[in-house]
């Protein structure tokens, strides 16, 4: 079903009788827009933001079935911002990215109670798994 709202494409993926929908949160300005596109044609109703903040407002209005975040090492308030998500929705398949794979940082995400903490650069195949469990 395609449909239009403005001029953004939304894309719907019925599972069930009810749309599967993903909020991309990633400073990455490439990785936002691929993961948009990659997930809007596996039929996905796909919002992509650049900033946590701008995210978790999103976050706060809407039920989405799948998040994937980036976390930056430099920048704490992505931890806070996955905290108040899943305080918000514990059901939500939480999907954290991250540059940094140190061992404390997986502790930390899990700990929060994250669904899977996947390093980059991204393995395609390995998130598409995530997102679809």
């Amino acid at each position: 079903m395609d449909r239009r709202a403005g001029t953004q494409k939304v894309n719907l993926f019925i599972i069930g009788g009810q749309v599967r929908k993903m909020l991309v949160i990633d400073n990455e300005a490439d990785i936002c827009d691929f993961l948009e596109r990659f997930f809007s044609e596996r039929d996905f109703f796909v919002i992509a933001v650049r900033d946590e903040q701008e995210g978790l407002k999103i976050f706060q209005k809407e039920i989405f079935d799948v998040v994937v975040m980036n976390i930056n090492s430099e920048r704490l308030e992505g931890f806070e911002t996955l905290k108040k998500m899943l305080e918000i929705n514990d059901k939500v398949n939480m999907i954290v990215l991250s540059n940094e794979d140190s061992q404390e940082k997986v502790d930390k995400v899990y700990s929060l109670g994250a669904s899977r903490y996947i390093s980059k650069p991204l393995v395609l195949d390995e998130l598409e798994t995530a997102v679809m469990r």
